[in-house]
């Protein structure tokens, strides 16, 4: 019996010393990874101002100040630069504090003279400084589809046309393979209309055509059909992007310098789905153009990722999917959040290397745990906004860390 207990004990004392020894290590990873040279990948260890404006070549050394470590006061802090990926993943219930986490992070990026651009379905992403653009049935700007992408290599209208497709056919599912003929046909209509031709790269820079264009041609292709009822489907299925008018107006200006609000909240959620799929596909086709960047300049926020995806969350084609895995060759960080983590596909997860876990549902913890690698009792602990899990990259522990918030940066709401 007394042999027992020896051996148990002395059991014990070897995994009471593993623990400490995988501690130790956790934090030094963990600090190595906080203390990074800068915020920007290839730049060296200047020093700046925490809060005044920069440039990204010269950004504070130690990044961005999320919050502060519950348990030791410790800043923690996200350095997009030393990790693999810059992008950052917020997952939360209502109520446990993406919002104010999101813009805090917004806000301190455009301080250091980051452009931000930020696809908004709820309306409540401005921060300081910031140009909004709100896109509804009465509003001056909206998007459209139908601009061509200049790349000889890969532009023109026919990639678009099938682009477009794939988008409509995501946003008014489900459409079969005679509407989409259909369709396909009244886009190659509206871009030779417009003189938009793929063989003559000079016309892609022409005044490209709108949703008013394609509308007129689908009443064409019905006019000409006679008792064909199918072109008229196909127009009375496509009926609110029509009716809604934002896909026929000027396109909203995207700067890659300060912080553009893209304000999508009065649209409903079809709608919702292909503005922001056609804003970022625009984006990341521009960013393309110019070959791979060595730094990141451009980080792209999505406050509602499940608004964005398909139905296959999966999809290659899935334009989060491509930024989550290719965004950081051409100098585009993104910053998305979920309210489950079943929102959320493969790629994202696997390349967001910054996660920041904040309370959730209780029925949201199992499969949270499961998917993040996290410890169910440290989930069931988070109860106050704003306080949350955070890994950097290959962390083996997650961080108990209260985000400080944007009202508390600004000294407003």
């Amino acid at each position: 019996m007394g042999l027992g207990l020896l051996l148990l004990g002395s059991a014990l004392l070897l995994l009471l010393g593993y623990a400490q020894i995988r501690l130790l290590k956790h934090k030094a990873r963990l600090r190595r990874a906080l203390d990074g040279p800068s915020l920007v990948l290839g730049a060296g260890t200047p020093h700046s101002k925490p809060h005044g404006p920069c440039n990204p070549e010269a950004s504070s050394e130690h990044g961005i100040a999320l919050g502060d470590e519950v348990e030791t006061g410790e800043v923690v802090r996200w350095n997009p630069g030393v990790l693999a990926n810059p992008h950052l993943l917020i997952l939360g219930g209502s109520g446990a504090g993406k919002t104010q986490t999101i813009r805090a992070a917004m806000l301190e990026l455009s301080r250091r003279d980051f452009g931000v651009v930020a696809i908004d379905f709820h309306g409540d992403l401005l921060i300081e400084k910031a140009e909004s653009y709100p896109i509804s049935m009465t509003s001056e700007y909206g998007v459209n589809p139908l601009v061509v992408d200049l790349d000889p290599a890969g532009g023109g209208p026919d990639p678009q046309r099938f682009l477009v497709l794939q988008s409509l056919k995501e946003t008014f599912a489900p459409m079969g393979g005679n509407q989409l003929a259909l369709l396909d046909r009244a886009l190659g209509e509206v871009y030779k209309n417009t003189g938009i031709v793929q063989e003559d790269h000079e016309s892609w820079r022409r005044e490209p055509p709108t949703f008013r264009d394609l509308e007129s041609a689908l009443d064409r292709l019905a006019e000409a059909a006679g008792k064909d009822r199918r072109p008229e489907a196909v127009k009375t299925k496509l009926g609110p992007a029509f009716s809604y008018g934002i896909f026929s107006k000027p396109q909203v200006p995207i700067r890659e310098r300060g912080t553009t609000r893209i304000d999508l909240s009065k649209l409903p959620p079809g709608l919702q789905y292909l503005a922001a799929d056609t804003l970022c596909r625009q984006l990341l086709r521009r960013l393309q153009m110019r070959g791979s960047q060595g730094t990141h300049r451009l980080f792209l926020v999505v406050d509602e990722t499940k608004l964005m995806m398909p139905a296959r969350r999966e999809a290659p084609h899935a334009i989060l999917n491509r930024i989550a895995s290719e965004g950081r060759k051409f100098g585009l960080g993104l910053i998305v959040a979920a309210t489950s983590s079943a929102h959320l596909s493969r790629d994202i997860m696997m390349n967001c290397f910054a996660k920041l876990i904040l309370k959730t549902d209780k029925i949201e913890i199992p499969p949270t745990a499961r998917r993040f690698l996290a410890e169910r009792d440290q989930l069931s602990s988070l109860l106050e906004p704003g306080v949350g899990l955070i890994n950097f990259g290959d962390e083996e522990a997650y961080t108990v860390v209260r985000v400080r918030p944007y009202a508390a940066r600004v000294g407003d709401g």
